[in-house]
């Protein structure tokens, strides 16, 4: 039996082959042989650990868990520029190393197949009800989704996609920010009549 050390190693290379098939396969197209083939471990290894495919998407995931908290301090005032900072914010979880893959996966795995938006949108609704975004978005709910749907928009045309004048390569997130942060500022502040 491995030693702790090495078990923890184990599951994280786990944790990170699994968010690597979830990325560019979608939860459909990864199995759990290809992620312990990739491991190079036994897919018995992963239903010890995990449970299932399922468990194992969750916990993959996970990573990004601080997301909630981020995303409620960009709410904070000054209000004139909580576009900008949610627009830097988000856009760079796309971009960070250790969150972009997990939010590609996610996203990835809710697109083309209502089972997995629905396992996709549990993911994004426990976000979304973790009680400090909560707080910082009552009263304001419509246009908060409003700028995260723009900017979700953007991120797959960046990062999905791959619409050529958006990659990363193309276009630096600084600019990208420049470009979309006052259409975010404009649905922050927009209210049903």
């Amino acid at each position: 039996m491995p030693k702790p050390r090495a078990r923890a190693d184990l599951r994280e290379q786990i944790l990170q082959a699994a968010l690597g098939l979830f990325s560019s396969r979608g939860y459909r197209g990864t199995t759990l042989r290809a992620v312990a083939s990739a491991v190079g471990v036994d897919v018995a290894l992963i239903a010890h650990y995990f449970g299932n495919k399922d468990g194992l998407f969750r916990a993959a995931v996970s990573s990004i868990a601080h997301t909630p908290e981020a995303l409620a301090e960009c709410l904070t005032p000054p209000q004139a520029t909580q576009g900008r900072r949610l627009a830097t914010a988000y856009l760079g979880l796309w971009e960070d190393p250790a969150t972009g893959p997990t939010v590609c996966a996610i996203v990835r795995a809710a697109i083309g197949d209502d089972d997995e938006l629905a396992r996709a949108r549990d993911v994004l609704l426990g976000i979304a009800r973790h009680p400090r975004l909560s707080e910082a978005i009552a009263g304001r709910e419509h246009g908060f989704m409003l700028a995260l749907g723009q900017l979700l928009g953007v991120a797959i045309q960046r990062h999905l996609v791959r619409f050529a004048p958006l990659t990363p390569e193309a276009l630096p997130l600084e600019q990208l920010v420049a470009l979309v942060a006052p259409a975010v500022q404009s649905s922050l502040e927009a209210r049903p009549d």
